[in-house]
């Protein structure tokens, strides 16, 4: 007889950049169940694992944030520094670990933040990039994947444990948001959290911890695959911008918070390489964070205009 394969293990490829393999059972031929692999998103797939936080591992730049002329990155395992002063020709000056897992950064009165995984917010004081000490940790009720600052307050996308609100004074958690959906990133203002839930895009008021209003994308599921997923999120004017891996930067007008709306979309309609995971504006310019396709740069002069059409992109086979 045949050797015994043995039990289907998921593909030899690693997965493009944002996503991950997942396992599912489906019955094939006969009425038998099968397992097969299909790509979901990194962030917002398989949130229920209890290996969620490994699939973090994956070699990749995941955020960064300028202090003088010192990027400091993160890609999920080590915090880089890298000198910036001659941008043709970036240096490396420090790769260190010992920063729980370091997924985003964010800067309040010179100092770094991190938002570290399942070890929470970490407080780090970089006066020396060489050796940066870390302050204070700050325990969640769940993973942070995200951090925001907001004045004195730090806003820490934890999952589907929701927003957390720290006081960056007094290094505490004041409370944590209550949100529809799986928290993966955040941007505040004027006492409101723009959430980008992953199968929605919520706003929640700080003081009162209601929700004010939420919308996302038409048919973001298909076949049982989010594959419009909310991942992370920038407000610029009266428009927040969601990363949503294929269908690209997703513009949402939130001029009426409680009746916010989907604009449109930009995206590689049929450029399978490209998969937004991240938004950042910057000297007029949203610059989308597209996999291996690379950056996309949008032009802000008018922010309701620059995605104001929905694409529906081409996407992986099923």
């Amino acid at each position: 007889p045949p050797d015994d394969p043995g039990p289907p293990t998921a593909p030899n490829q690693p997965p493009p950049t944002g996503s991950k393999w997942a396992g599912v059972q489906v019955t094939g031929e006969c009425g038998r169940t099968k397992l097969v692999f299909v790509l979901v998103d990194e962030v917002c797939g398989g949130t229920d694992d209890p290996n969620y936080m490994d699939y973090f591992h994956a070699p990749i730049m995941r955020d960064g944030a300028l202090i003088g002329d010192d990027l400091f990155a993160v890609d999920a395992t080590y915090l880089w520094v890298l000198d910036t002063t001659n941008p043709d020709d970036v240096q490396r000056k420090a790769l260190l670990a010992g920063f729980g897992q370091p997924l985003a950064v964010a800067t309040h009165a010179g100092m770094l933040l991190i938002a570290a995984g399942d070890e929470g917010l970490l407080v780090v004081d970089p006066t020396d990039p060489t050796d940066p000490v870390r302050l204070a940790t700050i325990d969640l009720e769940g993973p942070a994947l995200d951090v925001f600052v907001d004045g004195d307050q730090a806003f820490v996308a934890i999952g589907a444990g929701g927003v957390a609100v720290v006081d960056l004074v007094t290094r505490t958690v004041e409370k944590t948001l209550d949100v529809p959906g799986f928290a993966a990133a955040v941007a505040a203002r004027n006492g409101r959290a723009y959430v980008a839930a992953c199968d929605t895009f919520a706003i929640i008021d700080v003081a009162s911890n209601s929700l004010v209003g939420e919308t996302w994308v038409q048919n973001h599921t298909q076949e049982g695959i989010l594959v419009a997923p909310a991942k992370d999120v920038a407000l610029e004017g009266d428009v927040a911008f969601v990363a949503a891996g294929r269908f690209g930067a997703v513009t949402v007008d939130v001029s009426s918070p409680a009746t916010p709306a989907v604009l449109g979309n930009c995206t590689e309609q049929t450029d399978l390489s490209f998969y937004a995971s991240g938004v950042r504006q910057e000297g007029g310019k949203m610059f989308v964070a597209g996999g291996e396709w690379g950056v996309k740069s949008l032009d802000l002069s008018d922010p309701a205009a620059v995605c104001a059409s929905t694409v529906n992109p081409a996407l992986p086979p099923i």
